[in-house]
């Protein structure tokens, strides 16, 4: 498994544990707050959790730009 595929679980699982939904439901081509009912008080765990795990900082303006969680996994792979 590379890193992009790890990375990859690793988003996926965040955000099924955060949203209370099965592995299997969080699809990269998802839309966060549309289909997997994501509101703003999620979106912001999410982005806090994705910050701890992988050491990053997600400007709000990157977070605007989050709509699906292939955009999650795409930001996390650029670090």
């Amino acid at each position: 498994m590379d890193k992009k595929e790890k990375n990859s679980d690793v988003v996926i699982a965040i955000l099924a544990k955060q949203l209370n939904k099965d592995l299997k439901e969080v699809t990269p081509e998802k839309r966060i707050k549309e289909d997997l009912k994501a509101d703003s008080l999620d979106i912001v765990d999410v982005i806090l959790t994705i910050e701890k795990k992988f050491n990053v900082t997600v400007p709000d303006s990157a977070a605007e730009t989050i709509k699906t969680v292939d955009d999650l996994i795409a930001f996390v792979d650029k670090f």
